[in-house]
């Protein structure tokens, strides 16, 4: 499978930037659940409204995070997304209804 994983707010705790950093430690949970998805085979691409992907890459690298590619655009071939300001589409009745 391919997933789409958001990177702040689902990857990296934004909340936990310890001063002299730029970025927090990752989301409780975060690095041991991609871990078992990659061994599972499945690809991870991580997403991001950042427009520089080298700090992302390196925080990534730097937690053990394994990823197949950084990118700023939904990538429209991933089969999930993993992602914290989503709605999930049954229909449009329930999405107003969310809304």
């Amino acid at each position: 499978m391919i997933i789409a994983c958001d990177f702040d707010g689902v990857l990296c705790d934004s909340n936990t930037i310890r001063p002299g950093f730029r970025m927090g430690e990752p989301m409780p949970g975060a690095v041991e659940a991609l871990l078992t998805l990659h061994r599972q085979g499945d690809a991870i691409i991580v997403f991001t409204a950042r427009d520089r992907f080298q700090p992302v890459e390196e925080w990534l690298q730097h937690f053990g995070i394994p990823y197949s590619r950084v990118t700023n655009v939904k990538p429209p071939e991933a089969e999930c997304f993993i992602d914290d300001k989503a709605i999930r589409f049954t229909s449009w009745k329930q999405v107003m209804e969310y809304l």
